[in-house]
Parts: C-alpha cells; structure tokens; sequence
C-alpha cells in the first residue's frame, strides 16, 4: 500500500516576493558551447594525394590554412621524412621519422605565406621551390604545400536582448536586478551598465556579471545589482552593452523602470496540504488523484502591476527510491477562481493537467496588470502516476509555491 502526503514547510515573506512555501531549488545554468578555436589539419605520409592507395606521396599535398593553425602530419606507410622548403624550418624533429603506425609530426604556422617541404628520400630541395611546387605535386613527386593566410578579424559587433529589470515597478525597493542576454558569433567576453537618457560611452559603464559565473560561450547571460536613487513618481532608462573576445562592443539596449513608493500592503498566499488515497499496487502503472483543500492569494498593495502564481515539484522520497517529481501534475480549472474580495480574478495558466519539474517553476495563475487587487481562492487539481516498479511504503514530496510580482 502507498499513502502519499505533501506537506507544506515553513515560509518566509519579502518584499516583492512574499511567500515561499519550501527550499527554492538552485538552477543549473544550461551548457553552452565554448569560443572557436584554432584548427589541426591531418596530412597522410606515404598516401596517394587525393586517394586511399598506397603511395610515395602526401595527401592532401597542398592545403590552406589560417594563420594560428596547425598541420599534423601521420604516417601512412612507407618510410619517409619531412624536410623544410620554403619558410620556417620545422622538420628537424620528423626526419627519418616516418616508418611505423603511430608515428606522427606537427607544427604550428604562426604567420601568413606559403610554405613547402619535401621527403628527401623521394624527392630534393629544388622540386619544393615555389616555381617548381605545383608542378611537382601535380607529377606526382613527394612534395608538398601549406598556403597560411591571415587570421580573419572579427568585427562583428555582439547583440543585446532580453533586458529586464525587477522589481518593475519598484514598489519602494532600493535597488533592481538587472539582467539581459548577450550573443556573439565567436564569444562574449564582457558586458556594463549604465542609466541615464543616453548610454555610456562603450567601456566607460559599470562592469555586469555572467550570470553562469564565467564568460565563456557565445550567448552568455548577464546581471547587475543597480542602486535605485530616482525619487518615487519618476522613471529611470537603464542601458545595456556586451563586449566579443575580440573587443567589439554591441549597441546599447535600455529598459525603462517605474521608481514608486512602497506599497501599503503585500502579496499573500496560503497553500495547504494536498494528500492522496492509499494505493493498491496491481502489477501496472496506477494514476490517482489527489485532494486539494482551498488555497488564497491576495494582493493588497493597490500597485495594480499584476503578480502570478508558480509551483516547483520535487521528486516523492519513500522507503526505496524515488517517484519523479514530473509524475505529478497540476491542473487549474478557471472556474474555480473564486473572488472572495476585490476586484477581477486572475486567469488561469494550466487548465489541462501538466507535469511539474524540480528545476523550473510551473506558472498557475496570472493577473494581469489593474487585475488581480484583492483575495482570490482556488484549489489546483493533482494527479500523480505511480510507476508499476514502485516497492511498498510511504511517500512524501514538498512543494514550492510562490506569489510572485508581476503577470
């Protein structure tokens, strides 16, 4: 027999987000690719240039690369070395070196040219001189060419999206976090804040952080911590820019933000405990339904800016394992939002059952702006799914509730 009981735990107020009803979950920031880097190319030693057979050549005989590159030349069959042509001398660690699996030579070409180099086991000093090289390669003598051309520089700006600031409206707060989204084709390397009618000029703001903890992708979020100085009734225009790798500043976006005094009241919810009926394992997958007694959320700042209602599932704890928190789902029925006091009830955000996550709140309910002034109870349907490899016990799970500023 399962029973399951999820209990509310101790809650803590603030003044923008009032109710917490359990420990907040720590999101994890999504992995994300790393800058681009320098590139290897492979050259066979002793394969047909341009084939699979088995050959006194190199393939590819003649390749490009950038500057920064590194060409990694392995050993194919035969016995060979490398000798330098044309440009830097790279060969003295390959000669003679090329006669079993394995054996391998690289090199990194620092500057831009063309570069040639032979085996002289197969082929001399004069067949890799430039006016020689493509002929001999096109005759099928055991040379070789490496064109390095000049490192492409990025000048293409990053882009700034997605800037917000909360709480907006600031409700008497001392200060608003900042955030945005800054991309870049190659990486993000940096990003600042500034206030006023116009941006700061590029590199003159204040530094943002990544919000991930490290600049290190091409899309990278940032944050700031901005002191709120403007008199209530006013507003504030806060800009954002990002910097690339390359030291390229993206144009400033703003965000505008409402400076008002601190409300009379606050934003309430009290949430109650849901429990399910015991269940009689059957040898399949059982679906049950849980009770919900009447939950309320109120609003009482006469802000008239609107605030939601999310819940975050966390996994069912029993005598063996687990239950996953996304066997639960939640559901909210729009008729029954009742208004207990006030003025237009908030909507709906779930009215089909959805699974819940331990890692992102789910959003419930949502007043709009000018909606929601005032107490409103409902009572979310719950119905969980029991996995037929459930062993017997009792099974509790806590969820976190949140009244949150803003639809």
């Amino acid at each position: 027999m399962l029973a399951f009981d999820l209990q509310r735990t101790r809650h803590r107020s603030r003044a923008w987000f009032p109710v917490v009803l359990a420990l907040l979950a720590i999101l994890a920031p999504a992995a994300s690719a790393s800058p681009a880097s320098a590139a290897t190319t492979i050259v066979k030693v002793g394969q047909i240039n341009g084939g699979a057979a088995t050959e006194r050549n190199f393939n590819a005989a003649s390749i490009t690369i950038s500057a920064g590159d590194t060409v990694r030349w392995e050993w194919f069959d035969g016995a060979h070395d490398i000798q330098s042509g044309v440009g830097p001398s790279f060969s003295s660690g390959a000669k003679g070196g090329f006669n079993s699996v394995g054996q391998v030579f690289q090199y990194t070409f620092a500057a831009a040219g063309t570069f040639t180099y032979y085996c002289d086991e197969h082929a001399g000093p004069g067949d890799a001189e430039l006016g020689n090289i493509d002929a001999n390669i096109a005759g099928g003598k055991m040379v070789g060419k490496v064109v390095v051309t000049a490192p492409i520089t990025d000048t293409t700006a990053p882009t700034v999206s997605g800037v917000a600031a909360a709480p907006n409206p600031t409700t008497g707060s001392g200060a608003v976090t900042l955030t945005a989204t800054v991309t870049d084709n190659v990486g993000v390397s940096g990003a600042q804040w500034s206030r006023g009618v116009a941006a700061a000029a590029a590199g003159s703001g204040t530094a943002m952080a990544a919000i991930d903890g490290t600049f290190n992708s091409a899309s990278e979020g940032v944050t700031a911590s901005v002191p709120i100085t403007e008199a209530a009734g006013s507003s504030v225009t806060l800009w954002v820019r990002g910097r690339d790798a390359a030291g390229n500043w993206s144009t400033a976006v703003s965000t505008s933000v409402s400076v008002t005094a601190a409300a009379g009241g606050s934003r309430s919810l009290s949430a109650k405990p849901i429990t399910f009926p015991a269940v009689t394992l059957t040898g399949a997958d059982r679906i049950v339904d849980g009770v919900t007694q009447s939950w309320r959320a109120s609003d009482t700042t006469g802000t008239g800016g609107g605030w939601n209602v999310s819940i975050t599932g966390s996994n069912f704890s029993g005598p063996s394992g687990a239950i996953p928190a996304a066997n639960l789902s939640v559901r909210q029925l729009q008729a029954g939002i009742t208004i207990a006091s006030g003025n237009t009830a908030p909507l709906t955000q779930v009215p089909g059952y959805q699974p819940l996550s331990a890692a992102a709140p789910l959003k419930l309910l949502s007043a709009s702006a000018g909606t929601g002034m005032g107490a409103y109870d409902f009572a979310p349907d719950f119905r969980l799914t029991i996995p037929v490899s459930t062993a017997l016990g009792d099974y509790v799970a806590a969820l976190v509730v949140t009244i949150n500023s803003g639809p």
